[in-house]
C-alpha cells in the first residue's frame, strides 16, 4: 500500500473544512425543507439545524481526521501520452500524442471560427477524438504502445506531496481572489429573483412559499415551481437575520469573496489530484481561465459572480466531486469519498434546482467509469451512485409537484450557438478551450483520472449532439437550462493542465526539460490575457470599482435608499428600470410593479393587471413603445399604484405623468416623484378603449 498523505497538516483542515461546511449545508437543505413546508419561522429551523447540522458537521470532521492519516498518496503513474516516448524518440506513443494534439488544436479552432454547418464537422471530430482518447485509456495502455521507463528515484520521493510553500501561495491566492471579487460591480438580473427571497427571509424571519418580487406572497411562486429544495438564498436571508444586516451586503460583502476563495481552494485540491507537474502554475492558469472569459458563460459563470447557487456548484462543488471520484477510481479508502459524494449531491440539490438533471449527468461519468475500470468497478460505482441519490430524489418530487415553468432568458438550442454562448466570442480564448477540452485529459497524473476526465469531454460534448436540446425540453422542461450540461468537464483545470506538458525523457536534455510547460504557459496565459475579455470590463457590462461594493448600480442604489427613507409604505411604486431592480433587492416591504420585465410574463394574476404591467413596461423602456396618456392613467388605477417616479433628466415622461394629473411633484434622490392614485388623491379618469394584450418580452 503506498504510504500515507505527507501534506501538511493545516492543509488537510482546510481540505476538511471545505467539505465540512458543505455537510453543514446539506443539513440545511434538509432542515429547510421540512421548515417550508410546515410553515416554521427561521428561528425554529435555525433551533433544529442546530442540533442536527453541528454534530453532523463535528462527526464528519472527526471522521475526514482519522481517514486523511490512512489516504494514500499519488503514486507515480505513466507519463501521460503525450510526454512518452522511448529512448530515441520516436515511440509510437509521441507520434500518436503529437497528431492527437494537432488534430485537437485543428478542432478547437475551427469549433471557434466556423458557422453552423462548418462546426458541426469539426465537432463531430472532437467528440470522435474525445472517444479514442476513452477507449485508450479504459485499455490500460493509453496511446502509447510501450511501456514508459521507470520513474526516477527523486520523482519517486516528490510525486506523493506537494511541496509546503506551494500550498501557502494557493492560499494566498485564494485569499487575495476573495478580496478582489469584492471589487467587481457586474449587476445580475437574477438577483431580482434569487437576492430578493434572502431579504425577504432576512426581513420577515420566515421562508417564503409564494412570490416576492411582485407583493407579498400575494401571487402564486412566478419561478422554480414544485418542492422548495433550493435553500441557498434561505441560508443567506437566515444568516443576514441573524447578524443584523442587510440580506444584499450579506450576499455580496460575504457570501461571495469567502465562496470565491473557497473554490480557489477546491480547484487546488482537483490540480493536486490529476496535474502530475508543475500543480501551482496550472492552478494560476485555471484561475484565469474564469477571469478571462467575460464574453461567455465561462466567465458569467465565475468567482466574481460567486453567490449565486449554479456557480457555486460548477466552481466549489464539482471539482471535489471529481476529486472523490478520481480517488475511488484509485483505490482510496472508499466509505470516507462516498460519504463526501453523498453530502455533494445533496448540498447541490440545495444550490441550484438544476440538481436533478445536472448532478445525475455527472454521477453517469462516474457509472460509465465504473463498468470501464473493472478493478474498482464496486467503490466508484457506490460513489456514483451516492451523488445522484438526492438529486435523483429531488428531480421526482419536482416531478410530481411541479406547477410553474424553469424560467431562462436567452434561450438557444442550437449547437454552434450553445458552443458560442457557452465559451464566448473571443475566438483565441473559445480555441483554447477547445483544445484543453481534448488534450487536458492525457495530462492528467494517473491513467484512472486520465479516463474520467476523458469521459467529462465526450459527455460535454455529447450535449450538442443536435435536437439534443429541444428533446430535453419537451420532456422536462429544462431545455433552456441544458446548456448548463457544457460545464460537465472542469475547464478550466482543464486548460491549466496544458503547462503540465513535458518532454519525453529520450528528447530531453539538461535545461530543457521543463521548457514546453514553460512554452505552454506563455501561450496560454498570453491568450487568455491578451485576447479574452476581463469579467471586470466594461465587455463584460461590468466595472472595477475603488472601494467594496454592491452589485447593483451605485445611481439606483441612491435613488433607491432615498426612496426608502420617505416611508412609501408597501406600494407598490412606479420606478426606472434599474431602480425597480434595485428595490427588489434591498427591500421586500415596497414593491415595485414592474421590479424586473421578463418575470412579467409568469405572474398569475387577472388579465387587466396583467395589461398594466405591460404598459409600465413600455413607459419605464419607452424605446420599447412609450403608451399613450390614457393608457398610462388606466394602468395606474388597476394597480393602485401610490408613487410614481421617473429619472430627472427624463423631461417627456415627467410631462406625460403631469399630463395625467398627477399631484404633488417632488424630488427623490435623483428621480422626480408623483402621487399616484393609491393614495386617493388621483381625479378619476375616463377608462380608455382596452388595449391589446401585452406580450412577453423576447428571450
Amino acid at each position: 500500500m503506498p504510504p500515507p498523505s505527507s501534506e501538511p497538516r493545516w492543509v488537510t483542515v482546510l481540505d476538511l473544512l471545505v467539505e465540512v461546511l458543505l455537510v453543514g449545508f446539506a443539513v440545511f437543505t434538509v432542515v429547510h425543507l421540512l421548515g417550508a413546508e410546515l410553515g416554521w419561522t427561521v428561528r425554529t429551523t435555525g433551533v433544529l439545524w442546530l442540533f442536527l447540522g453541528a454534530p453532523a458537521m463535528a462527526g464528519f470532521a472527526w471522521w475526514g481526521t482519522r481517514t486523511a492519516a490512512a489516504v494514500p498518496s499519488p503514486a507515480p503513474s505513466p507519463a501521460p501520452a503525450t510526454a512518452t516516448g522511448d529512448g530515441d524518440g520516436r515511440s509510437v506513443g509521441l507520434l500518436v500524442g503529437t497528431g492527437f494534439a494537432l488534430l485537437s488544436a485543428l478542432v478547437g479552432v475551427m469549433c471557434a471560427v466556423s458557422g453552423a454547418p462548418g462546426f458541426t464537422v469539426f465537432w463531430a471530430l472532437g467528440l470522435l477524438l474525445a472517444l479514442v482518447s476513452v477507449v485508450a485509456w479504459s485499455r490500460g495502455s493509453g496511446l502509447a504502445r510501450r511501456p514508459a521507463p521507470p520513474p526516477a528515484p527523486s520523482a519517486l520521493r516528490t510525486a506523493g506531496a506537494t511541496a509546503s510553500w506551494a500550498h501557502v501561495v494557493a492560499l494566498v491566492l485564494a485569499v487575495g481572489l476573495g478580496v478582489f471579487v469584492l471589487f467587481v460591480l457586474n449587476p445580475s438580473r437574477d438577483d431580482v429573483y434569487y437576492v430578493n427571497r434572502a431579504t425577504w427571509v432576512a426581513q420577515h424571519g420566515t421562508f417564503p412559499s409564494r412570490d416576492t418580487m411582485f407583493g407579498p406572497q400575494t401571487f402564486p411562486a412566478t419561478y422554480g415551481a414544485g418542492l422548495p429544495v433550493a435553500a441557498l438564498e434561505e441560508a443567506y436571508g437566515s444568516l443576514a437575520r441573524l447578524f443584523g444586516i442587510p440580506a444584499a451586503g450579506f450576499v455580496y460583502l460575504v457570501a461571495n469573496p469567502v465562496l470565491a476563495g473557497l473554490s480557489v481552494w477546491s480547484a487546488w485540491r482537483l490540480v493536486r489530484a490529476w496535474a502530475p507537474r508543475r500543480a501551482l502554475l496550472a492552478l494560476v492558469v485555471a484561475v484565469a481561465v474564469p477571469l478571462f472569459s467575460g464574453t461567455g458563460l465561462v466567465g458569467d459563470f465565475g468567482y466574481a459572480r460567486e453567490w449565486q447557487g449554479k456557480v457555486v456548484v460548477i466552481l466549489l462543488v464539482m471539482p471535489l466531486v471529481w476529486v472523490h471520484l478520481t480517488r475511488l477510481a484509485r483505490g482510496a479508502p472508499a466509505a470516507w469519498s462516498v460519504a463526501v459524494l453523498g453530502v455533494l449531491g445533496a448540498a447541490w440539490c440545495g444550490l441550484t434546482v438544476t440538481a436533478p438533471i445536472f448532478g445525475g449527468v455527472l454521477a453517469g461519468v462516474g457509472l460509465l467509469g465504473a463498468l470501464l475500470l473493472p478493478g474498482v468497478r464496486r467503490p466508484l460505482g457506490l460513489g456514483a451512485l451516492a451523488l445522484l441519490a438526492a438529486p435523483l430524489l429531488t428531480g421526482v418530487a419536482t416531478v410530481l409537484t411541479s406547477k410553474g415553468p424553469v424560467a431562462e432568458e436567452n434561450y438557444v438550442s442550437e449547437p454552434a450557438l450553445v458552443w458560442g454562448r457557452v465559451l464566448g466570442t473571443d475566438l483565441p480564448v473559445v480555441a483554447l478551450l477547445g483544445f484543453a477540452l481534448l488534450v487536458g485529459p492525457l495530462l492528467v497524473r494517473s491513467r484512472e483520472g486520465r479516463l474520467l476526465a476523458a469521459l467529462a469531454g465526450v459527455v460535454s460534448l455529447a450535449m450538442l449532439v443536435p435536437g439534443l436540446f429541444d428533446v430535453l425540453e419537451a420532456l422536462t422542461s429544462t431545455g433552456p437550462i441544458a446548456l448548463r450540461l457544457l460545464f460537465t468537464a472542469p475547464w478550466p483545470v482543464l486548460v491549466g493542465l496544458l503547462v503540465t506538458v513535458a518532454l519525453p525523457p529520450g528528447l530531453a536534455r539538461r535545461g530543457t526539460t521543463h521548457l514546453p510547460g514553460v512554452v505552454a504557459a506563455v501561450v496560454v496565459l498570453g491568450l487568455l490575457v491578451g485576447t479574452g475579455t476581463a469579467v471586470w470590463s466594461s465587455g463584460a457590462e461590468a466595472v472595477l470599482a475603488s472601494s467594496p461594493t454592491w452589485k447593483v448600480k451605485v445611481e439606483a442604489r441612491r435613488h433607491v435608499e432615498a426612496l426608502l427613507a420617505t416611508d412609501p409604505g408597501p406600494g407598490p411604486v412606479l420606478l426606472p428600470a434599474a431602480e425597480g431592480r434595485v428595490l427588489a433587492i434591498m427591500s421586500t416591504r415596497t414593491f415595485s410593479v414592474v421590479p424586473r420585465d421578463y418575470y412579467i410574463q409568469f405572474v398569475q394574476e387577472p388579465q387587466e393587471q396583467h395589461r398594466a404591467r405591460y404598459a409600465f413596461r413600455r413607459f419605464v423602456v419607452p424605446s420599447v413603445k412609450d403608451p399613450v396618456p390614457p393608457v398610462l392613467a388606466r394602468a395606474l388605477e388597476t394597480l393602485d399604484v401610490t408613487l410614481a417616479c421617473v429619472p430627472e433628466g427624463a423631461r417627456r415622461q415627467q410631462a406625460e405623468l403631469r399630463t395625467i394629473g398627477l399631484p404633488d411633484e417632488r424630488r427623490v434622490g435623483g428621480m422626480v416623484c408623483f402621487d399616484g392614485p393609491g393614495t386617493g388623491t388621483l381625479p378619476q379618469v375616463t377608462p380608455p378603449v382596452t388595449p391589446p394584450a401585452g406580450r412577453a418580452p423576447a428571450r
